[in-house]
C-alpha cells in the first residue's frame, strides 16, 4: 500500500479539500519526540506511546482533517508530522492518530502553567512560544480528537508563514 510506505518513511503529502495545499514534514523520530513532549507535559495523562504503522478503520486524511476543524486550526495549516500511537482505550480501540501541525501566522502561548488555554497569534510579554501544535484522534472515534500544544526544549520552532488564499 502507498501511503503505508510513505508514512513510514515520515512523508505524508494531503491536498484536502479543507484548505490544506502546502504541507512540511519533519523526520519520524520527531514525531517521538513530540509525542514524549505532550506526555511530559500531561504529566502522563493521558499518555501515548509509538507504535508500527498498521490498517486502522480511520484514514491519516480524515484525521488531519479532525484535528483542523476541531482543534480550530483553520484555513492554510500544513502537517508537519503523523504517526499511529496508542493510548487510553476510546470506542474499544487503543489506536490513535498523532497529528502535529502547524497552522498559519504566530504561535504563542500565555506564560508557563497556562498552556491549557488557546494558542494566541499575538506575541505576548512572556508568552511562550510554541513549537507542536496538535491532536491526537482515536481511529474509532474521530469526533473526540485530543487538542494539545506545547514547548519542547529539544525542538525547533515551528516556522512562521503567511496563508496566503492563493495558495
Amino acid at each position: 500500500m502507498r501511503l503505508r510506505r510513505w508514512a513510514l518513511l515520515g512523508l505524508v503529502p494531503l491536498v484536502i479539500a479543507t484548505g490544506i495545499v502546502a504541507w512540511h514534514f519533519l523526520p519520524r523520530q520527531s514525531l517521538g519526540r513530540i509525542v514524549a513532549d505532550a506526555n511530559a507535559q500531561n504529566q502522563g495523562n493521558p499518555s501515548y506511546q509509538l507504535v508500527s504503522n498498521r490498517q486502522v478503520p480511520l484514514t491519516l486524511k480524515a484525521a488531519v482533517r479532525a484535528v483542523i476543524a476541531d482543534c480550530n486550526e483553520g484555513l492554510g495549516t500544513r502537517l508537519v508530522t503523523a504517526g499511529l500511537v496508542k493510548g487510553p482505550k476510546t470506542s474499544g480501540s487503543p489506536l490513535y492518530w498523532a497529528v502535529f501541525v502547524d497552522p498559519p501566522g504566530l504561535h504563542f502561548a500565555p506564560p508557563t502553567a497556562a498552556l491549557h488555554l488557546a494558542p494566541s497569534t499575538e506575541t505576548p510579554a512572556l508568552a511562550t512560544r510554541l513549537n507542536w501544535i496538535g491532536g491526537f484522534v482515536p481511529v474509532r472515534a474521530p469526533e473526540q480528537p485530543f487538542c494539545d500544544f506545547g514547548h519542547a526544549p529539544n525542538l525547533p520552532p515551528l516556522p512562521v508563514f503567511q496563508h496566503s488564499h492563493g495558495s
